[in-house]
């Protein structure tokens, strides 16, 4: 009986094996977030009298989520430092939005779509271990107007585009001036405006 023993070449080996592996798809890169936030004081009882401040490069954090069936929108500014001041606003919208379709108007109203909360908080590191704030929020009775316009959902990358500008009128007190148990000064009423713009904010 006659035995034929069969050798298959290394590269046909080689060729077989690699042909089985399962090549990984390259990862997305996606574009990094920006955001710009300005912040207007008016004081309604003085003449030509405001406090602007724009941040942008200053811009520490912008992220979103939802939080008790709102989607929210968040901007961070400043420094954490002492010596130093940093913003925050939060913009709130029904989160039935995510599934429909996030890229539209929203205006204060009870008329879908609606801009449900606006969040405005400042804060001074006085130092290390000491740090005064204020909160200015609709939640707890402070009347808003304007609107978050979200121009663009890439709903496949997760990722929104827009602007917003929001103003609260005749706020009793400066809510960047430290006034704890101060009495109310009639100087210190004023319009505050926080407008921005906001782009390629990844959805969590």
């Amino acid at each position: 009986m006659t035995y034929k023993h069969f050798v298959l070449p290394l590269c046909a080996i080689m060729l077989l094996v690699s042909s089985c592996r399962k090549e990984k798809p390259a990862a997305v890169q996606l574009p990094s977030p920006e955001a710009n936030l300005i912040r207007n004081l008016v004081f309604t009882n003085l003449t030509n009298v405001e406090k602007n401040i724009s941040y942008g490069a200053s811009v520490t954090k912008i992220s979103s989520g939802v939080v008790e069936g709102n989607f929210f929108l968040h901007v961070e500014a400043g420094e954490t430092t002492p010596g130093k001041s940093a913003e925050s606003v939060r913009l709130y919208i029904n989160a039935s939005h995510l599934a429909t379709g996030l890229a539209k108007g929203y205006t204060f109203g009870q008329a879908e779509p609606a801009l449900k909360r606006v969040f405005y908080s400042f804060s001074f590191n006085e130092s290390a271990t000491a740090t005064w704030g204020s909160i200015t929020d609709s939640k707890f009775g402070v009347v808003f107007e304007g609107l978050l316009n979200i121009t663009s959902h890439d709903v496949k990358n997760k990722l929104i585009s827009g602007v917003f500008e929001v103003k609260a009128r005749r706020l009793l007190n400066d809510p960047t001036v430290k006034s704890i148990a101060a009495p109310i000064d009639p100087a210190n009423q004023c319009d505050l405006m926080l407008t921005g713009t906001f782009k390629n904010v990844k959805l969590l």
